[in-house]
């Protein structure tokens, strides 16, 4: 984790990704200090997100499909 003008990012896949609070961004209390932990990256397209968590429970890859209109 590195810290630029007060932005949390981590390095991955060869890019810089903006490091957000999933429980901050749900409006939740936070359980853990700003310090390491784990980490959720998101792909939608070519856009990547990461997530800080207070914990990961299991790892699944899973695959969204549109339903249509």
């Amino acid at each position: 984790i590195s810290r630029a003008a007060g932005v949390a990012r981590i390095a991955w896949g060869g890019r810089q990704l903006v490091l957000h609070d999933l429980g901050g961004l749900l409006g939740l209390p936070r359980l853990r200090s700003r310090g390491a932990g784990p980490a959720l990256i998101v792909r939608l397209g070519d856009s990547r997100w990461a997530l800080r968590v207070d914990q990961v429970a299991a790892q699944t890859d899973i695959v969204v499909g549109g339903l249509g209109e």
